[in-house]
């Protein structure tokens, strides 16, 4: 069906937002590459929230949230300012320019490389501050107070025994898994993928790459997902596509998140959202929201992280909230990285203990996590961290990097690989591709292992048709373990 312009749509909306950096270098100053993100949010829709006697953002039957992700052109250096206005601002959006120089070019941000992206949009940022109602909405939403931390954590127990953990390619994201003697996925560590911003990053594996294949996903028991934080390369495999807009009801531009129903039908473990602390987005919230109206097998996917809780014993896993230490930056992207969940996998039985940790810089880590430690999956894609803080290897330690060059300055970080190959560390990159010998040649695939207690061989089909190998088949090249 052919779709028709009004006059309505060429209006100046007002809107919401956050604004996020991509790009930046690791002191938060720009380059000629940084990208700026408009994760906005409709006043129209703020205006309805806000008028509901009850809100809850958790029930099934309330409104979930609009959003409309932009990402901005920088002109003129006008967005070199855009650092000193603090938390969420004001800005209108047009398809119509109005000119002046505080007008910023920008174009609609695509979910999983699907989006009208072609449209041009027109973008005032006001000094004001937004209305202080319009903040206090988004904060009982960003609550979800009417959602209790859970107390029962055993749908994150690993009941079979892993013998691996998988670290898979998908670009420049972050998506892990423990493995069991055939590959198969019995838990996720975060579920990532790259947006439009890094295009070039997304793996040629990507038209076969299915992290939950019809023959390995149990409608009983879907192998849940423990999520380290809310930054979108952590969590974006869930959506399907997103387009870009005009909602006449509200009379606003929005973007349509689709988001695949594999992913979110399964458990999810998540450290409940801190609205003022992190910065959050509408994208954000309307995540978490969707999550919270899931039900599966009668129950909700989303368990929110006990408050008071550190530490959780899950058999072979031990989950832990990460925590700032003294001293640190305070800033809504150190304490989104900083304050979330990180994974150590223990193998008493082969004394294997590997180190997840999403995006925490290592102060943030509980000591007892970074002992002993014969595996490390680099925190922050292998971003700078705090210098003279990561983890002595134990024996042949291996470290993989989850990353795509030329994505962000200085990531992977220089000093980072000098400091862990002095500290015995072995590192190997899921940017290194190779054809993928057991299923297509033509693909090549950058999954990498760290060894538990054996190098897993799936005996079916499902593992190399999803292209979720990570041992190579033994009669074509020699694997070495790690």
């Amino acid at each position: 069906m052919q779709y028709i312009e009004n006059d309505e749509e060429f209006g100046e909306i007002d809107y919401i937002a956050v604004l996020d950096a991509l790009e930046v270098r690791p002191d938060g100053g720009e380059t000629d590459q940084t990208q700026w993100v408009l994760d906005a949010i409709p006043c129209a829709t703020l205006d309805q929230l806000g008028a509901l006697k009850n809100l809850d953002a958790s029930r099934t039957d309330s409104p979930t949230i609009d959003f409309f992700l932009l990402t901005l052109q920088n002109k003129n250096n006008l967005i070199q300012q855009i650092p000193r206005l603090n938390g969420h601002v004001h800005v209108t959006v047009s398809r119509q320019s109005r000119g002046g120089d505080d007008e910023i070019v920008a174009f609609a941000t695509g979910l999983n490389g699907i989006d009208n992206n072609n449209i041009q949009y027109f973008v005032r940022i006001h000094q004001a501050p937004p209305s202080k109602r319009y903040i206090k909405t988004l904060e009982e939403l960003s609550k979800f107070s009417h959602i209790a931390d859970s107390e029962n954590l055993s749908a994150f127990s690993v009941s079979e025994h892993a013998v691996a953990v998988a670290v898979y390619d998908v670009g420049q994201g972050s998506m892990c898994a423990l493995v069991n003697l055939y590959e198969h996925p019995l838990m996720f560590f975060d579920l990532g993928w790259p947006l439009s911003f890094f295009p070039n990053s997304i793996p040629a594996t990507h038209s076969h790459f299915n992290p939950f294949p019809d023959g390995l996903n149990s409608n009983n028991s879907p192998t849940p997902v423990v999520l380290s934080h809310l930054d979108w390369d952590h969590w974006a495999y869930a959506y399907e596509s997103g387009s870009a807009r005009w909602d006449a009801k509200i009379g606003a531009w929005k973007t349509i998140a689709n988001y695949k129903p594999k992913a979110l039908a399964r458990p999810w473990l998540i450290r409940r959202p801190d609205f003022r602390r992190h910065k959050l987005g509408g994208s954000h919230i309307h995540f978490v929201q969707t999550l919270a109206k899931t039900i599966v097998n009668s129950s909700p996917v989303l368990h929110f992280w006990p408050k008071r809780k550190r530490i959780a014993n899950l058999g072979l896993v031990t989950v832990f909230a990460c925590s700032p230490a003294k001293k640190t930056p305070k800033t809504a992207a150190f304490l989104r990285n900083n304050q979330g969940l990180g994974m150590l996998v223990n193998d008493i039985e082969s004394s294997a203990r590997v180190l997840l940790a999403g995006d925490a810089d290592f102060p943030s880590i509980p000591l007892f996590a970074k002992k002993r430690l014969t595996g490390l999956v680099a925190t922050h894609h292998g971003g700078k961290v705090t210098l003279g803080s990561i983890p002595i290897a134990t024996g042949h330690g291996r470290m993989v990097i989850s990353a795509f060059p030329n994505c962000y300055p200085n990531i992977p970080h220089p000093d980072v690989e000098t400091e862990a190959r002095k500290g015995g560390w072995q590192i190997a990159y899921t940017s290194e591709r190779r054809p993928c010998f057991r299923y297509n040649k033509d693909v090549q695939c950058g999954n990498r292992l760290i060894r538990l207690s054996a190098t897993p061989m799936c005996g079916c089909d499902e593992v190399p048709k999803a292209c979720l190998c990570i041992s190579r088949a033994p009669d074509t090249s020699p694997f070495i373990p790690s």
